[in-house]
């Protein structure tokens, strides 16, 4: 069986991102420590392990609500008046996402209309420009001097 499967056309405005090349040739070199996706080189500390199996033998391996569940938003709310004196409403001003890509990406398209310009510090963050094109802007960037 033959698919004739065609990606969108808005991929054709998307370029290989460097660092996956840099993180794909560090991977394959020996000794060399990676700093390329930001990513630990470490194992999570041993009491983050434990709540999350914990968690598990609990059943708390469902979906969780769209927005994140109310207590880790609660809590998150309360760091931020903790930390920098900022008021939010768990329940209606904040968004728990899997990374900071996918809340970047979500704002993006929430807030980007086609053909709008959106300004990008450069350098800056390797997925703006991708999520600016993906939600139909046109990035500008902008030199970091």
């Amino acid at each position: 069986m033959t698919l004739n499967f065609k990606p969108a056309n808005r991929l054709k405005r998307i370029k290989p991102s460097g660092i996956r090349r840099y993180f794909t040739l560090a991977q394959e070199t020996p000794n060399i420590v990676n700093l390329s996706v930001g990513e630990p080189d470490f194992t999570p500390p041993e009491y983050a392990l434990k709540a999350g199996w914990q968690a598990a033998k609990e059943g708390k391996t469902h979906y969780a609500p769209t927005n994140g569940i109310l207590e880790l938003r609660e809590e998150l709310a309360q760091k931020a008046y903790r930390d920098y004196d900022l008021n939010y409403d768990p329940a209606s001003e904040i968004l728990v996402t899997v990374g900071g890509t996918e809340a970047i990406f979500s704002a993006l398209m929430g807030l980007i209309n086609p053909r709008d310009e959106v300004l990008i510090p450069n350098p800056g963050f390797v997925c703006y420009e991708p999520c600016v094109r993906l939600a139909g802007g046109v990035p500008v960037s902008v030199p970091l001097r």
